[in-house]
């Protein structure tokens, strides 16, 4: 644990700053096993809060490692795997991508329906078919509400 601190501290600023402050050349790593801490008050205040920094992150880490397993245990209770979920996943983007271009179709049948180049039967036929289309979408959505209730 100590020699991974001292990598990580030579790599920090603090270590820089102890390092310009060290006119004797002293070794700020120097450790008293008795007391189990560093000779340099710097380094042992940065060890002690790299400790304490280090425990959350262990703490963080055994909390994913155990959410991962979770939500492995549950997709296999499920019996979903990896590419049922894509399967579905890709399903679900080609029927929006579908359901997007009903909607720019009837986007388009409304701004042809008021050209002039149309009779008013067929900017009627066109009006109609963009109703019909819109109600088909409010149909699948509203279908699409009720699965997500």
């Amino acid at each position: 644990m100590r020699s991974d601190f001292e990598k990580w501290f030579k790599t920090s600023r603090s270590y820089l700053i102890l390092k310009e402050a060290n006119y004797y050349d002293l070794d700020l790593f120097e450790f008293n096993e008795i007391y189990k801490r560093y000779i340099h008050s710097g380094v042992q205040i940065a060890f002690e809060t790299w400790q304490h920094r280090q425990t959350e992150v262990d703490e963080l880490q055994k909390e994913l490692q155990l959410s991962q397993t979770e939500i492995k245990s549950l997709v296999s209770r499920a019996g979903i795997d990896h590419k049922k979920i894509e399967f579905l996943s890709n399903s679900t983007n080609e029927l929006q991508k579908r359901v997007d271009a009903f909607k720019e179709h009837t986007v388009m049948l409304r701004e042809a329906a008021k050209s002039y180049v149309y009779t008013e039967r067929e900017q009627n036929i066109l009006l109609s078919q963009a109703d019909d289309i819109e109600k088909i979408l409010g149909i699948e959505q509203a279908l699409k509400g009720g699965l997500n209730e």
